[in-house]
């Protein structure tokens, strides 16, 4: 790999990182959320986040997987996992 490539890696996995811990603490704070839409907010936005933490999760371990199957493959698992 090259000098240029792994430099960039390095910012890449940290603002990864960053992502990860706001998408944790919205998705921590949309379950005792009382606002505008709380219902919305409570019942769906939760599983959304949830969705998107194992996207950027996978992203982070395995950062040259493509994008659109990873998406897909995060869906299928979770939504097999409510089905179980």
């Amino acid at each position: 790999m090259s000098k240029d490539r792994q430099t960039l890696r390095k910012p890449y996995r940290v603002v990864l990182c960053v992502v990860l811990v706001g998408v944790v603490l919205l998705g921590f704070a949309s379950k005792p959320y009382q606002g505008l839409e709380a219902g919305w907010v409570n019942n769906y936005a939760g599983g959304f986040l949830y969705e998107v933490f194992w996207i950027l999760l996978i992203t982070l371990i395995w950062p040259q997987v493509s994008s659109g199957w990873l998406a897909w493959n995060v869906l299928l698992v979770t939504v097999a996992l409510e089905f179980l």
